[in-house]
């Protein structure tokens, strides 16, 4: 495995993980009577939607069912940044993160040859990698910038779909 493959691994898993374990914890603040909230899809701390992480995300059982999940949470993420609603993609984003680390393993489970299992790791790397600057941009209160990672997330999207439509 070439050096940056080996790094970039690690480092997407490490990722991953702390968005998953880490979730959505800083509490919203209520405000004033009569007084207006915050805009929808403003940067910024003002969420908690942690309570809403009760409902079932079980990963899918197989590599067909894995990439239709990751098609329906990109273009869920891609239609509320398209919107200006930043806050309505953040709870997808977590979920694209646990179901984008799960699908080398069902590629290796339906029988992709090393080829195949090489696309798929490096597109899921890199809609980890993109997925993880706009994630980090909300978490760290400023405006995340979809529109300079969309045209990647789009690509590597496209190459897992094309190792559904090779089998």
């Amino acid at each position: 495995m070439h050096y940056t493959a080996r790094i970039a691994v690690p480092a997407s898993l490490i990722l991953v993980l702390a968005l998953t374990l880490a979730g959505c914890t800083e509490s919203a603040t209520a405000p004033a009577a009569g007084k207006p909230g915050p805009a929808a899809g403003a940067a910024g701390p003002q969420h908690d939607h942690a309570a809403d992480h009760d409902h079932d995300h079980a990963l899918p059982a197989d590599l067909p069912a894995g990439i239709a999940a990751l098609k329906e949470h990109h273009q869920e993420i891609k239609a509320a940044f398209a919107a200006g609603d930043a806050e309505k993609a953040h709870d997808p984003l977590h979920h694209v993160g646990e179901l984008l680390e799960a699908l080398p393993e069902l590629g290796r489970t339906a029988g992709l040859s090393a080829e195949q299992l090489a696309t798929l790791t490096k597109s899921v790397d890199q809609m980890l990698a993109a997925y993880g600057q706009v994630d980090e941009a909300m978490h760290a209160g400023t405006a995340p910038d979809y529109d300079a990672v969309a045209a990647e997330l789009d690509a590597a999207l496209a190459a897992i779909e094309g190792l559904a439509a090779s089998r």
